[in-house]
């Protein structure tokens, strides 16, 4: 059931979206929920942050256990990189650690 615009404020998302899921958000509180996500994206200097920041964002959408990213770059198809997971218990810097 949509939530009327003129019932939610920003600081009101967090909680509908973790009860009933952006779709139950006006479409003026989506369009605000996604342009400050990519806003506070945009201003992460570390990409390491950066995933963090999107992992924040996306776990209010779609709550997750745990998060896996891969890379083709430099590698022939059908290999893939384990760059970030969740279940690492440190930072790795996929580019520049690809030892790790």
């Amino acid at each position: 059931m949509p939530v009327p615009s003129d019932t939610i404020s920003i600081p009101d998302m967090a909680e509908t979206l973790a009860r009933h899921g952006i779709a139950s958000l006006p479409w003026e509180a989506r369009l605000a929920f996604i342009v400050n996500m990519m806003r506070d994206m945009s201003r992460q200097t570390d990409p390491q942050k950066m995933v963090d920041k999107y992992g924040e964002y996306i776990g209010k959408i779609q709550p997750f256990d745990r998060m896996v990213s891969l890379s083709r770059r430099g590698l022939d198809h059908p290999q893939v990189r384990v760059t970030r997971s969740t279940t690492w218990a440190e930072d790795v810097n996929p580019w520049r650690e690809r030892h790790k």
